[in-house]
């Protein structure tokens, strides 16, 4: 009987053990990345508000197309393409940006600088512009004619560190630019001949006034950019715009009444009117697209770039990855 027992505890005893080794052991840690969601795909236009009568598509490409301007009889078009395909760092490849030239309402495109040219604006007579040239290292402004050919350079040297973004005035005889002088960018102004370089105040982005009596600029306030105008007669600096949110590019309406700008005041940058006062101010696209880079034109339509309608999502800021030109006829408040 005793055997039988001493028996039967041993069996238990390997039945414990067996049973232990055999558990399998706990599983391993299980490792998970996070991925980033894909971009959802902008709209296919901008959206655009009651004060908009019509938006139209001007260009549809794969390179990203900014910065357009109206030429004086409204019937051409400049703007900066850049190639996406040569650098994924596109605002900093000099070589990949150029300026192109459509006829509004027609089919085809006509390279007229390029690469290594950006920022066109018109001289009034419609059959020469200004851009800033980029393969000497530091930027430069440049002249050139539409339909010929070489360029003439408007001072010798650059007159900055960053020679940037001109405006030709009314009666053609005057630059508006922005330059890097020290440590900030500079509102300046020089002669179409290259004579008569004047600093006037900090900004960006300098728009003629249609008198040209006052510029239109953008500047940092704080941590945020804000509109100004500057009275080039008495040299008196006026803040336009404030708030926490971005407002830059402002550029005026043919009769100087209108400032137009971009705001991203709803979380995303979109177009806006105001008086050239600063009150009145007016949305004119909204939505899940961005807006930027305004012009309007002599017969009050206004032209900007938009990332609406991209062959892709994208995740890139606007004109690095996409973007083209559309236009729309806005209804200005009474």
């Amino acid at each position: 009987m005793k055997i039988v027992k001493l028996i039967n505890i041993v069996l238990i005893i390997l039945l414990a053990f067996s049973m232990t080794s055999c558990t399998p052991p706990p599983p391993l840690q299980t490792t998970y990345t996070y991925e980033e969601p894909p971009a959802p795909a902008p709209p296919s236009a901008p959206t655009v508000t009651a004060n908009v009568r019509d938006i139209t598509r001007v260009t549809h490409d794969r390179d990203p197309e900014i910065w357009p301007r109206v030429s004086p009889n409204g019937k051409q078009l400049l703007f900066s393409v850049y190639d996406s395909q040569s650098s994924s760092q596109i605002s900093l490849d000099p070589k990949s940006s150029s300026i192109v030239l459509i006829e509004i309402g027609s089919a085809g495109r006509k390279l007229v600088a390029g690469p290594y040219a950006k920022d066109g604006a018109w001289f009034p007579d419609g059959k020469n512009f200004v851009f800033k040239y980029l393969k000497m290292g530091t930027p430069i402004l440049v002249r050139t004619p539409v339909g010929g050919v070489g360029m003439t350079f408007i001072s010798p040297q650059p007159l900055g560190d960053s020679d940037s973004n001109p405006d030709v005035s009314p009666d053609g005889n005057r630059i508006a630019f922005n330059t890097l002088i020290g440590a900030f960018y500079q509102i300046c102004t020089v002669d179409a001949t290259g004579d008569n370089f004047t600093v006037y105040t900090e900004g960006f982005c300098p728009r003629w006034s249609p008198d040209g009596s006052f510029l239109a600029f953008h500047n940092w306030v704080g941590e945020a950019r804000q509109c100004f105008i500057l009275n080039l007669k008495t040299g008196q600096v006026t803040q336009l715009t404030s708030g926490d949110y971005e407002n830059i590019f402002p550029v005026w309406s043919p009769d100087g009444k209108w400032i137009l700008f971009v705001s991203n005041r709803d979380g995303i940058k979109h177009i806006y009117i105001m008086r050239n006062d600063g009150s009145h101010v007016t949305q004119l696209t909204k939505g899940d697209s961005q807006e930027t880079h305004p012009e309007w034109a002599s017969d009050n339509t206004i032209y900007f770039a938009s990332d609406a309608g991209p062959p892709e999502a994208q995740n890139k800021f606007i004109y690095r990855r996409y973007s083209d030109i559309w236009r729309l006829r806005p209804i200005l408040p009474q």
